[in-house]
């Protein structure tokens, strides 16, 4: 469960799973038998929505190692800019008396709540989706399937940002989709996070003139990859 920090009691709290992109938990070194006497417990979940333009207050932790409170030794690692939207992790990590290193990662959400649109849903690329390379040369790809999912307001996961162009049009497979998180802002433009394609460890520049078109409810960006422009125009 991820809590909104500072906020309205008529807020909802919002579940988000990031397994796909974040290893909450590892440990490095452990041997069998450590871990069933070790209690490592990140207090208020290991994801945590935190209202932009609040202050982030570090929610706390609590560690027991064979029956002892070592929680004055854990080392906290990272930070939270609380004043621009983005996904921030946090690193917590111990050293026990045997040299054996146990790890856990919050990761921390810094979202809009006065971002109320949605455009979460399932897109398919129409006419004025396509490629266009340094040199010209044009490729049109309608036709093709994006998805867009909420992961707090004003805050969404997009499942491709190159349109399917390499994991659906060259069926190179899931992998090679170019996914990654925006912002949705009060005046319908969206602005990049983050983005990655795994395969190739790179990621997009940038999305040019990205947005949410309330009148039509489409959503449309200028992704710039290796020398290239993926026009991507996306309607439901």
């Amino acid at each position: 469960m991820i809590h909104f920090n500072n906020m309205k009691k008529n807020l909802l709290y919002i579940s988000v799973i990031l397994i796909s992109l974040f290893s909450f938990s590892s440990c490095e070194k452990e041997t069998e038998g450590i871990s069933s006497n070790l209690y490592f417990e990140l207090l208020d979940g290991e994801s945590y929505l935190q209202t932009l333009n609040n202050s982030y207050v570090e929610p706390g932790y609590k560690v027991i190692y064979a029956g002892k409170d070592i929680t004055n030794t854990v080392k906290v690692e990272g930070t939270v800019d609380a004043n621009t939207v983005g996904i921030y992790p946090i690193n917590y990590s111990i050293v026990n008396a045997d040299g054996v290193k146990t790890t856990r990662t919050r990761t921390v959400i810094v979202a809009d709540p006065s971002i109320t649109t949605d455009i979460s849903g399932e897109y398919v690329t129409v006419t004025g989706t396509y490629r266009k390379t340094a040199a010209g040369a044009i490729v049109n790809f309608p036709g093709f399937t994006v998805k867009i999912k909420k992961i707090a307001p004003g805050f969404f996961e997009i499942s491709d940002f190159l349109g399917g162009y390499y994991e659906q049009r060259a069926k190179y497979g899931a992998a090679y989709a170019c996914s990654g998180y925006v912002q949705l802002k009060e005046d319908n433009t969206l602005t990049l996070l983050s983005s990655s394609i795994l395969p190739w460890q790179d990621t997009i520049s940038g999305i040019g003139i990205a947005k949410y078109n309330p009148t039509d409810g489409s959503v449309s960006w200028a992704a710039s990859y290796a020398g290239m422009t993926f026009y991507v125009v996306l309607n439901k």
